[in-house]
């Protein structure tokens, strides 16, 4: 049986964890997903960290809140990217629940 490849494990991965991160947010600078935030409904310090990550200039990929039960996207480029990085947080979160 030939290895399953890394789409095939994110689907496997979706069907088994309904459940997935509540919150998504699609940062456009800080302004924004500190709005985007708030109205999702995640904690203070969730923004806090997002805000510092601005100011420091050392922004991630993407970062998982278990707090919040979110996910914050600093930027991706393609599709792909956005798939790889949801499910890469997405397997932080289902870590943290076991």
């Amino acid at each position: 049986m030939a290895p399953k490849t890394a789409e095939q494990i994110a689907d496997d991965f979706a069907k088994a964890h309904k459940g997935a991160a509540k919150k998504m947010v699609f940062s456009k600078g800080a302004a924004e997903v500190e709005r985007q935030m708030r109205d999702a409904g995640f904690t203070d310090s969730s923004i806090k960290a997002v805000l510092d990550n601005y100011k420091s200039g050392d922004l991630p990929t993407a970062s998982y809140f278990p707090l919040s039960d979110g996910v914050v996207f600093y930027e991706y480029s393609t599709d792909n990217g956005l798939k790889s990085s949801l499910w890469h947080e997405n397997a932080h979160r289902a870590i943290s629940m076991i």
